[in-house]
């Protein structure tokens, strides 16, 4: 794996950092966040990181844009959007918010 490689599965992304291990994002429904850096074998844990913030819950629209691909069908974004907030896009309302939650563990 390099660098860039991801695994995720039920609100879990494992993150390849190269020779040196992995690290663990979990991000759960009410806001609070997890952050595991393990070391190249399982049982080296490096750092561990809990927060929990509050987080704005997430709005969803149904758009359905007068374009033949229908990718951007759904849109989601937190409550109180403002102009410049990060936006999720999807074919599905499961997808858009994937794509939200992706963008918000990105942007950090």
């Amino acid at each position: 794996m390099d660098n860039h490689d991801t695994l995720s599965a039920k609100g879990f992304r494992f993150v390849a950092t190269g020779n040196n291990g992995w690290t663990l994002y979990y991000e759960r429904e009410d806001g609070a966040t997890a952050t595991v850096e393990l070391g190249p074998s399982p049982d080296q844990v490096k750092r561990v990181s809990i927060q929990h913030i509050p987080a704005r819950s997430i709005r969803t629209e149904y758009v359905y844009p007068p374009i033949p691909k229908r990718d951007w069908d759904w849109t989601a974004y937190r409550d109180g959007y403002e102009p410049g907030d990060l936006i999720g896009y999807g074919p599905t309302e499961a997808d858009a918010i994937r794509d939200l939650l992706d963008q918000e563990y990105y942007d950090d």
